[in-house]
């Protein structure tokens, strides 16, 4: 008994670890938003009061490529389906076909 207990523990706690958001600014819906200076604003709206720094930029930028990273790791991301030459024509004929 103590041993399934110990075990459901276990698995919660990875689910758990699993879910987690490991960025800086967190998902909201689909999309991972940029910081609160870098946002544009409306003719109505207040004026931004912070201004970003290169700093800022950098940093959400890096904590974006983490982010795709771990992705990919956690889905095991293959990319030898965008290699394979019966495909290689998706990439440039986006435009070509009007």
């Amino acid at each position: 008994m103590i041993r399934w207990f110990c075990l459901g523990i276990f698995l919660t706690a990875l689910a758990g670890a699993a879910a987690a958001q490991d960025t800086q600014y967190p998902a909201r819906g689909q999309q991972i938003p940029a910081p609160d200076c870098m946002n544009l604003r409306n003719a109505w709206e207040p004026a931004n009061p912070v201004a970003c720094t290169p700093l800022t930029h950098d940093r959400w930028l890096k904590d974006l490529e983490h982010w795709r990273a771990e992705r990919h790791i956690r889905t095991t991301f293959d990319p030898t389906r965008y290699q394979m030459p019966a495909l290689q024509w998706t990439q440039s004929s986006l435009y070509s076909r009007r």
